[in-house]
């Protein structure tokens, strides 16, 4: 599988967009998506829980984002 790579400057990009494969920088690291999951329960908002490999130094890290949630991905 080929990684999708979304470095967007200046742009608002969706938690929910973030899907497995895709590469995005958060802060000033830049990661990789290798597990994607989005849970919804009965009263919250949905939410989407990522396992990411840092591409620096290679560490996996887990994040949570709420799915309506809209940012700046740096």
């Amino acid at each position: 599988m080929v990684p999708v790579l979304i470095l967007k400057v200046g742009n608002m990009l969706s938690a929910s967009e973030l899907k497995t494969g895709v590469v995005f920088k958060d802060g000033n690291t830049p990661y990789k998506v290798e597990k994607y999951e989005h849970s919804k329960t009965a009263r919250s908002g949905a939410t989407i829980r990522l396992r990411v490999r840092s591409l620096l130094d290679g560490s996996v890290a887990e994040k949570v984002y709420s799915s309506a949630q809209y940012r700046d991905w740096e």
